[in-house]
């Protein structure tokens, strides 16, 4: 389509054929060149947009992960400053008992068929629901594995307490029967912490050489036994909705009425 457009300019008249396909096409280059950069700027936002959030995202994640090195910092300051340490006590001349008693710094057999062994808790915690128990060793090789009947031929109890303050001494006794002196013998003592921790010390008294050997301190929690899965019941209606469910062809073929 071609429109002849007239102009006057001073006095003078010009006169121009103009083609307003080509005025068009021009038109739209322009939006569309228009279009191009306010999609570049909002492109440009976008990006930076994303770029901010994944910054945000990262510090979120570092902060989360400092969070939790503190929290277990936290837990195993707590478990260090209620930590039991409960040892059977050897050296010196006598240890003193809370009520003011005093025991032989070391196993003893104050007399016949009477065993006292004395223990501390030397950590920083209480110990609770202790247990203690002794073996009898080789009296001539207490580390051989197939030793020789001893004063004690069987583990027992040692005693049990229901929990130690930190530095309490006390004495374990056991009666065992024509014991003259003090023989070799493994000291098992199991017991836990305030937080439900499991601490087994366990030491070996050589008493030919008048000491304790071999003393360890191991920790573990106790295992959680899940309780069997209940046994569900398949779902089954009442007659009333099994007869509804019947009109309609909803029953499986084997519960189809005959």
């Amino acid at each position: 389509m071609h429109v002849i457009l007239g102009l006057t300019v001073l006095g003078l008249k010009f006169h121009e054929e103009v083609d307003l396909t080509a005025i068009g096409t021009l038109l739209l280059a322009a939006a569309t060149f228009l279009a191009l950069i306010f999609v570049s700027r909002s492109l440009k936002q976008t990006q930076a947009q994303i770029e901010l959030g994944q910054w945000q995202l990262a510090a979120t994640q570092e902060e989360i992960g400092f969070s939790r090195k503190e929290a277990c910092l936290s837990r195993t300051e707590a478990e260090v400053t209620h930590r039991p340490a409960v040892v059977p006590v050897a050296g010196g001349e006598h240890v003193t008992l809370a009520g003011g008693e005093e025991l032989p710094a070391g196993p003893a057999v104050p007399e016949r068929g009477l065993l006292v062994v004395p223990i501390m808790n030397i950590g920083l915690g209480p110990a609770l629901s202790l247990e203690a128990t002794i073996e009898g060793l080789d009296p001539l090789d207490p580390r051989s594995p197939d030793p020789r009947p001893g004063p004690i031929t069987d583990p027992q109890p040692l005693g049990a307490v229901t929990g130690m303050c930190m530095s309490e001494v006390m004495g374990l006794e056991a009666a065992i029967d024509g014991l003259g002196e003090v023989p070799s013998f493994k000291l098992t003592l199991a017991y836990r912490d305030i937080a439900g921790k499991e601490w087994h010390t366990v030491a070996t008294w050589v008493a030919e050489h008048g000491r304790y050997a071999d003393l360890s301190i191991r920790s573990h929690w106790p295992r959680v036994i899940d309780p069997p899965p209940r046994k569900r019941e398949a779902f089954r209606p009442s007659p009333e909705r099994e007869r509804e469910f019947a009109e309609f062809g909803l029953l499986p073929a084997d519960r189809q009425p005959a």
